[in-house]
């Protein structure tokens, strides 16, 4: 999922992470993307998806939980999942 442009098409989301992390708000779109990502996993169970992550997101202790919960209860949706550590911010 990316940012919409005004033509339609996918946009970019580099300044969009960018932005984020600098004003501290990267872990709440992190949870929202890897929600709307186990979403499409549940209604498509042919898709593949990855999910970038942000760096500072992996000592986020609500999204990891959720990924395990996601894992323990629906192990199809996150054998499916691919999750990419970002490297925008410093660890």
């Amino acid at each position: 999922m990316r940012p919409a442009q005004a033509s339609g098409l996918a946009g970019q989301a580099g300044p969009l992470v960018r932005a984020a992390e600098r004003v501290g708000l990267i872990r709440q779109v992190d949870r929202r993307m890897l929600e709307l990502v186990l979403s499409e996993l549940e209604q498509d169970p042919a898709l593949v998806a990855a999910v970038n992550v942000s760096g500072l997101t992996t000592s986020d202790s609500q999204w990891l939980r959720r990924l395990v919960v996601a894992g323990r209860s629906r192990s199809d949706l996150t054998t499916r999942l691919l999750a990419e550590i970002t490297e925008t911010a410093a660890l």
